[in-house]
C-alpha cells in the first residue's frame, strides 16, 4: 500500500511540477533503494533554455549532489553540490548542450549512495525562440578598462545585439551588432571610462527584436574612484517603516557615516555614525519621512571629502497602516447572517482578511486578498464562541497588519453552553483558587460540577450561579487525580450542559522537607555547606537559619530555585549548639519545613578536609594537567595520592605540600587503556588525619592514537559490493569515518561519531582510483590516520546469461544406445560468469532435468541427448544457469523438438466403421481427424483410398508428425446449398471402403530432423466416408443426379 501511495504522490507531483516536458517514468518506492532517481530518466526530450523538475525518492537525511552528463556518463557537470533532500529541484535555464547521450546523476556527496538516469535522455533544441541572458550577474562593480564576460543560451536564433546602458535603460548605447549567437558567449574588451551604479546589458535577436533579455538588477562601473553609492541610487520606492539594504563602493576606507535626506540634500539627518566598512549596512526601519526627494550620502570617517550620494532622487512611501473597527469588542454576531467588517487604511491595496474561535491561537481564512476599500460583506459562519477575533493584512506580504484590541462573540442563536478552562491539560494545586470559564447563551443561572473519574460520577461545585462566563473555584479540594473534568448545565432542568474536552490535573498540596543539615551535624563557621531539601509544586524557596532553636530567625537566601539543594557559603561566625535551617515557599511561606532536630555552629578551630574533584564521573586525559581540589579548615600541608583500583592500592601524586585546597596535577600519568576506577585522596600530611578522597570513581584515559588498517592502499573493490574498514585505536570511544574519492581534494563523511569498535562496513558507489579514507577521534577530530596510498573502487560488475543455441525451432535426436551417442551443441553467451550449471524440460519448462554442474561458462556444451526420450516432443527447452546462483539464469525463447532414434508410427483413429463427412450434418459442422501417435518421426505422408487400397490419393507429402490431421473438406467434396437453401456436403465418392496410410517422411528444407524410414507405415482398417447411419436424405447435385444411397 505504501508503494501505491508513494507512487500516485509522485505521479501527481511530476504533473504539478513540470514544465515544457513529458511525463516522467513512475516513481518507485524508496524503501526498497535508498536513493531513486526519477526524473529524466531515460528516453525524455528537455529543451535548451526551459526549466525542469529534477525529481527523486529517497529515505536519506543527507544533502544532495545533482550532476549531468552529455556524453553517456564519460564526464559529469555539477549542477549543485549541496540541494536539499525534498524530492525535486528546478533545473534552469537549460544550458545548450545538445546531446542525445545525455544522464543525470543525484548522489550523496561521499558518494554513498547514488543513482542515475536508467537510459539515456536527449537536450534538444527548443521549439520556440529562446534568449536568456546568464552573465553578468547585478550588484557587481567593474573598472574602467577591464572586461566583461557577456553570457546566453539561445535557441533557433542565428546572430545577436548586445547593448548597454549607464542609466538603468533609460538610453541604450550598442556594443556589438551582430554576433553569432550559437557561441554563447561575448567578451566586452575595454570597459568604458564612467562614473555609475545604473548599469544594465541587453540582448536581444537581431531579426526579432522583440526577443530580448535585460539583467534584472543594475551592475557598477568606476574610474578611478574610493566610494560610490549603489543603492539607494535613484527611482527605487521605499515603504517607511520596512527595512532596506544600503550598498556601497569602497576602497581603502576603514568607517564610514550613513545619511539620509528627504529634500534632495538640503540637509541630512544621521543614520549611524562610525560604522566598520562593509559595503553593506541593513536601514530599519525606514523613517516615516514621506517624500520622493530622498537621497542617501555615505562618508569616509577619516577623510570627510572622500563622499558620494545617491546620483538621483528615490521616494520614501507613507507608512501603510490598517485599523479595524468592527466588529468591535464586546459585539454579539448570529452565525447564518451576513455582518460587515470595517477598516481603514493607508497605503494598501488589497487585504487579507482572518478570524479566530480562540482569541487568536489559530486563524481561519475569510478572504485571500480583496480590494482595501474599508468593507467586507461576510457572511458569519456556524460557532458559538466569545472569543472570536478579526485580523487584517497586506495580502502582498502581510504587512502592516492588524487585530481587535478585545474578542467579540459568535453565537447560533439557539441555547448554547461551553466550557472554556478547565478544558484538559490544566493542573491545578490542592487548596487554591482557580477561575472556571464558560460561554453560554440562552441561559440565566448554571450549575457547576467537577469529577475525578473522567465523568464516571460528579460531585458539586456550585447548584446555581449567574450566567457571567466566569466562577472563582476557592480551595481545589483534597482530591489529587489526573481524570479531573469540570461540566456547566442550566440549572433549571440542566440542558443545555457541556464539559471539559479532555481531564485535568488536581495535583497534590506544595510540600517541603528538610533533609540537610537536620540535626546533629558539626559546621565550620567560615566554611561553605549544602543546604538539601525535597519539594513538590514549589517553584523557589526561602531559607532561613536560627541559632537559638527558633526564637529569632536570619535570612540566609530570599528566594532560589528549589532545585533540592543551595550552597550556603561563609557560615556565619558563632558557636551555638541551636542551630537549625527553615525552608519556606518563597511567594507566600506556605509550605515550610524545619530541622528535625539542632545542629551545631563552631567558631573554634576545627581541622576538616573534603575532596571536591574529582569527585566521581570526570573523564581526565593521561599526558595532561588537571586541577585537584578540595575543601578544608586547620590544615596547613596535605598528602595527596590517587589510586586506578578503587582504592585498593595508592599511589602518591604529592608527599606534602602547602595547602592551598588545589594542586595541578601535572602531568596526567600514562595509562595503556581506558582506567575507570580511579579516585584521588587528600590527607593532613602531618599525621593522616582528617582524610577524604573522591566520592566516586573517575576516568583515565590514554593518550589517544589511530592507526588505519585496511584499506592501506593498493586494494580493489566493486562499487556497491560491501567492505570493512578496520583499525586500531588507543584511549578513543567515538569515532568519525571519512572518504576521498580524489586523493583528498574533498573529504566526504562515511560515518559521524560512532562507537570505535575497530571496524565498519561501508561500500562505494561511484568508481574511482584515487580513494582514501581516514578515522579520526570524533569530537576533536585528532588524533586521525589516513590510508598510506589510494585504493580502487571498480565499476559494479553486471553479470548475464543468453542462451544462443536451441533457441527455439530446431529438432535434435536422441541416441541410439549408450554405444552410438548423438550430440548435439548448446550455446549460450556469459558476461562475468565463472560456472553454469544446464538444464533440460520436455514439458515446456514445467519441469527440469538436470544435464550437467559447474562447469566453465565458456560458451559451448556437447550434450548427448539420452536415448530414454521414447516419445517425440515438440515443448523442449534448456536452461543455463549461475551455479550457486538460482536467480540467475536464461531459457531458450521458444520450443524444440527432441526425436527418439526408435521410430513407432500407430493410427488411432479412424479405427474402422466411422461414418466421415456425412451430408445429413451442416457443413459449418464438418470437422473429421485423423489422428496417430509417433516417436523419433518428424514428419509423415498421409494417403486416402476409397477403394480399400486398390488406389491411394495422398492428401499431405510432408505433414508435421504432430499427431493430428483435419481432412480438407475439398479433397473429399463440397458444400453447396440444396433446394431448401441449406447449406450442405455433397461427397466426390460416397464410400464405406474409405481407408488413410500413414508413412516416416523426410521434409524438404528442415534441418537436423531424423532420416525417414519408408518402412515405418500404418494403414486404417475401413471406414464410411461421404455416407450417413440410417439417412433417409437424398443430396442432390446442381444437375439434379441423385448421389445419396440409404443404409
Amino acid at each position: 500500500m505504501q508503494r501505491i501511495l508513494l507512487a500516485l504522490i509522485m505521479i501527481i507531483f511530476l504533473v504539478v511540477s513540470c514544465k515544457l516536458k513529458e511525463e516522467p517514468t513512475e516513481p518507485v518506492d524508496p524503501d526498497e533503494d535508498d536513493l531513486i532517481l526519477v526524473f529524466p530518466n531515460g528516453n525524455d526530450s528537455l529543451m535548451v533554455g526551459a526549466n525542469y523538475d529534477i525529481l527523486w525518492a529517497s529515505t536519506l537525511q543527507s544533502t544532495l549532489v545533482l550532476e549531468y552528463s552529455t556524453d553517456n556518463g564519460s564526464t559529469w557537470k555539477t549542477i549543485s553540490d549541496s540541494v536539499s533532500n525534498t524530492g525535486s529541484y528546478t533545473w534552469g535555464p537549460v544550458p545548450d548542450s545538445r546531446s542525445s547521450k545525455c544522464l543525470m546523476r543525484v548522489r550523496t556527496p561521499n558518494g554513498s549512495s547514488s543513482d542515475q538516469s536508467d537510459g539515456n535522455w536527449s537536450i534538444i533544441e527548443n521549439v520556440n525562440k529562446v534568449l536568456i541572458l546568464t552573465a553578468p550577474s547585478g550588484g557587481i562593480v567593474l573598472q574602467q578598462g577591464s572586461s566583461l564576460d557577456i553570457a546566453w543560451i539561445s535557441s533557433k536564433i542565428t546572430t545577436v545585439k548586445i547593448e548597454f546602458s549607464s542609466n538603468n535603460g533609460n538610453t541604450w548605447e550598442t556594443i556589438v551588432t551582430n554576433f553569432d549567437a550559437s557561441k554563447g558567449k561575448y567578451t566586452w574588451e575595454k570597459i568604458p571610462a564612467i562614473n555609475s551604479a545604473q548599469c544594465l546589458i541587453r540582448i536581444s535577436d537581431v531579426s526579432s527584436p522583440t526577443v530580448s533579455d535585460v539583467m534584472p538588477t543594475t551592475f557598477s562601473i568606476v574610474i578611478d574612484i574610493n566610494l560610490m553609492v549603489l543603492s539607494p541610487n535613484g527611482g527605487e520606492e521605499l515603504e517607511a517603516g520596512t527595512d532596506h539594504e544600503i550598498r556601497w563602493y569602497s576602497r581603502d576606507i576603514a568607517t564610514v557615516k550613513l545619511e539620509y535626506s528627504i529634500n534632495n540634500g538640503l540637509s541630512w539627518s544621521t543614520i549611524v555614525n562610525n560604522l566598520t566598512n562593509t559595503g553593506l549596512y541593513l536601514w530599519e526601519p525606514i523613517p516615516s519621512t514621506p517624500t520622493t526627494l530622498a537621497k542617501i550620502k555615505i562618508t569616509d570617517v577619516d577623510n570627510p571629502a572622500n563622499v558620494d550620494q545617491s546620483d538621483t532622487t528615490f521616494s520614501i512611501l507613507p507608512e501603510a497602516s490598517i485599523t479595524i473597527l468592527s466588529p468591535a469588542s464586546g459585539d454579539k454576531w448570529q452565525s447564518g447572517t451576513v455582518q460587515n467588517i470595517v477598516w481603514n487604511s493607508k497605503n494598501v491595496a488589497n487585504v487579507k482578511i482572518e478570524y479566530s474561535i480562540n482569541n487568536g491561537a489559530t486563524w481561519t481564512q475569510i478572504a485571500t486578498s480583496v480590494p482595501s476599500n474599508g468593507s467586507y460583506a461576510w457572511s458569519v459562519p456556524v460557532h458559538n464562541s466569545s472569543l472570536c477575533n478579526i485580523k487584517i493584512s497586506d495580502a502582498s506580504d502581510g504587512r502592516p497588519s492588524n487585530i481587535m484590541n478585545q474578542p467579540f462573540t459568535i453565537y447560533t442563536g439557539e441555547d448554547v453552553l461551553e466550557v472554556y478552562s478547565p478544558n484538559g491539560g490544566e493542573s491545578w494545586e490542592i487548596g487554591t483558587n482557580q477561575e472556571i470559564k464558560w460561554f453560554a447563551f440562552g441561559v440565566t443561572s448554571l450549575k457547576i460540577e467537577y469529577t475525578t473519574n473522567n465523568g464516571q460520577s460528579w460531585i458539586n461545585i456550585a447548584n446555581s450561579v449567574p450566567n457571567i462566563g466566569t466562577y472563582n473555584w476557592k480551595s481545589i479540594p483534597n482530591t489529587p487525580t489526573s481524570l479531573a473534568k469540570v461540566k456547566i448545565s442550566d440549572a433549571s432542568d440542566g440542558i443545555p450542559f457541556d464539559e471539559s474536552n479532555g481531564t485535568f490535573t488536581i495535583s497534590q498540596e506544595s510540600q517541603i522537607q528538610v533533609l540537610e543539615p537536620n540535626g546533629g551535624e558539626q559546621l565550620q563557621a567560615g566554611t561553605s555547606t549544602n543546604i538539601r531539601w525535597t519539594s513538590t509544586n514549589v517553584e523557589n524557596v526561602h531559607i532561613e537559619i536560627t541559632t537559638n532553636n527558633g526564637a529569632n530567625w536570619t535570612t540566609i537566601v530570599r528566594s532560589t530555585p528549589s532545585i533540592g539543594f543551595y550552597v550556603w557559603e561563609n557560615i556565619p561566625d558563632v558557636s551555638s549548639q541551636q542551630c537549625r535551617i527553615r525552608v519556606s515557599d518563597a511567594s507566600d511561606g506556605i509550605p515550610s519545613d524545619i530541622s528535625d532536630g539542632n545542629f551545631t555552629i563552631t567558631n573554634q578551630v576545627v581541622q576538616t578536609l573534603i575532596v571536591t574533584s574529582p569527585n566521581g564521573g570526570e573523564i581526565w586525559q593521561s599526558g595532561v594537567s588537571e586541577l585537584i581540589t578540595w575543601q578544608s579548615s586547620g590544615i596547613d600541608s596535605v598528602k595527596i595520592e590517587y589510586s586506578l583500583n578503587n582504592g585498593t592500592t595508592w599511589i602518591v601524586i604529592a608527599e606534602s605540600v602547602e595547602n592551598a585546597d588545589a594542586y595541578t596535577w601535572n602531568p596526567i600519568p600514562s595509562v595503556d587503556d581506558f582506567k575507570r576506577s580511579c579516585k584521588v585522596r587528600v590527607s593532613d600530611a602531618v599525621d593522616g588525619k582528617p582524610m577524604d578522597e573522591s566520592n566516586g570513581t573517575f576516568t583515565i584515559k590514554p593518550i589517544p592514537s589511530i592507526t588505519l588498517l585496511t584499506p592501506n592502499g593498493g586494494e580493489e573493490f566493486t562499487a556497491g559490493e560491501s567492505f570493512d574498514i578496520t583499525w586500531t585505536s588507543i584511549g578513543i570511544e567515538k569515532i568519525t569515518i571519512e572518504s576521498t574519492s580524489n586523493n583528498g581534494v574533498k573529504w566526504d563523511t562515511v560515518a559521524a561519531s560512532i562507537n570505535n569498535t575497530g571496524t565498519y562496513s561501508t561500500e562505494f558507489a561511484i568508481p574511482s582510483t584515487e580513494y582514501k579514507v581516514r578515522v579520526k577521534e570524533a569530537s576533536t577530530g585528532s588524533p586521525v590516520d589516513a590510508s598510506d596510498g589510494t585504493f580502487t573502487i571498480l565499476p559494479k560488475i553486471t553479470k548475464s546469461i543468453t542462451v544462443v543455441r536451441p533457441n527455439g525451432g530446431e529438432n535434435w535426436l536422441t541416441s541410439k544406445d549408450p554405444n552410438n551417442p548423438n550430440y548435439h551443441e548448446i550455446r549460450w553467451e556469459s558476461n562475468n560468469v565463472e560456472k553454469v550449471d544446464i538444464q533440460y524440460s520436455l514439458n515446456g519448462g514445467a519441469t527440469w532435468n538436470n544435464i550437467v554442474f559447474g562447469i566453465p561458462s565458456n560458451g559451448l556444451y556437447n550434450w548427448r541427448v539420452p536415448e530414454n526420450i521414447q516419445f517425440r516432443t515438440d515443448l523442449a527447452k534448456i536452461r543455463i544457469r549461475e551455479t550457486n546462483n538460482e536467480n540467475l539464469f536464461d531459457d531458450t525463447d521458444g520450443f524444440f523438438s527432441i526425436h527418439p532414434q526408435v521410430k513407432l508410427l500407430r493410427i488411432e483413429q479412424p479405427l474402422g466403421d466411422e461414418y466421415y463427412f456425412c451430408p445429413d450434418d451442416p457443413c459449418e459442422d464438418l470437422f473429421n481427424l485423423v489422428t496417430w501417435t509417433s516417436a523419433g518421426i518428424s514428419h509423415v505422408k498421409i494417403e486416402y483410398t476409397s477403394d480399400n487400397g486398390a488406389t491411394w490419393e495422398t492428401f499431405e507429402e510432408q505433414y508435421p508428425s504432430s499427431g493430428a490431421y483435419p481432412i480438407p473438406i475439398p479433397l473429399v467434396g463440397q458444400c453447396v446449398f440444396d433446394v431448401d437453401s441449406n447449406f450442405v456436403f455433397i461427397p466426390d465418392l460416397p464410400t464405406s471402403q474409405a481407408r488413410i496410410r500413414i508413412t516416416d517422411a523426410t521434409p524438404i528444407g528442415v534441418p537436423y530432423v531424423p532420416v525417414a524410414d519408408p518402412t515405418i507405415v500404418d494403414v486404417s482398417e475401413q471406414f464410411n466416408l461421404g455416407i450417413c447411419p440410417l439417412s433417409s436424405k437424398v443430396g442432390l447435385k446442381p444437375n439434379n443426379e441423385i448421389i445419396g444411397r440409404k443404409e
